[in-house]
């Protein structure tokens, strides 16, 4: 029993309990794949024991010897509760995954592209700091939008910080609160910002020599 593994469950009445099965149906399912029904039962009652005592949080040794006292073969019973204990494992991995994607406020295509990495903080003082440029891929479900995080001198986006699914949670323009997951880096959409703030750039310095040769 030292060497359980995590392993995709091999044990047939195992496999059908992982996809919600009832007793009955488990059953019926080995007796229509050739266990004898009296065994088909001995083997529902093994897992719904195991079933218990899993859920009393016992260890696989325990509900192993369990098992076996109470006449399930020592290899049988091996294969059921190493079975078992992988497919509460991925039940339990599945369940906190609905959980976070139920909490994080984005859709499930928006959730499964992005990461749980926030950007933290945004705030800037006389336009220098750390704040979201660009909208791009908005989602019809959740509402979000892909923007990129930069890092700010004036207004002008200088340093790239990542690209975000961003989500404002009281619409465009009225509060800073938003939610924000990091998703892959938008090449394209940094490459339009640095090519605005070129454009600002040039027209700003266009305007400061313009003004200076009408004072000469």
């Amino acid at each position: 029993m030292n060497d359980m593994i995590n392993r995709q469950p091999c044990d047939p009445a195992v496999s059908l309990f992982g996809q919600g099965k009832s007793s009955a149906e488990i059953w019926s399912a080995l007796v229509s794949s050739g266990v004898a029904p009296a065994a088909a039962e001995a083997h529902v009652n093994s897992l719904l024991l195991a079933v218990a005592l899993l859920g009393q949080g016992k260890s696989a040794v325990e509900i192993w010897s369990a098992l076996v006292s109470s006449g399930a073969a020592p290899a049988a019973a091996e294969t059921l509760v190493r079975d078992l204990v992988e497919v509460r494992r991925m039940q339990l991995a599945r369940q906190r995954e609905e959980e976070e994607h139920r909490s994080s406020g984005f859709c499930k295509r928006c959730y499964d592209e992005s990461t749980p990495l926030s950007p933290g903080n945004i705030s800037t003082v006389n336009g220098t700091g750390t704040m979201f440029y660009g909208e791009d891929r908005g989602c019809c479900d959740c509402g979000s939008v892909v923007r990129v995080h930069w890092v700010v001198f004036c207004g002008l986006p200088l340093i790239p910080l990542g690209t975000y699914r961003y989500r404002d949670l009281y619409g465009e323009g009225t509060s800073s609160k938003f939610l924000a997951r990091r998703t892959q880096t938008n090449s394209q959409q940094i490459a339009i910002h640095y090519s605005l703030s070129l454009v600002v750039l040039f027209v700003f310095v266009a305007v400061v020599m313009a003004i200076r040769s009408g004072n000469r």
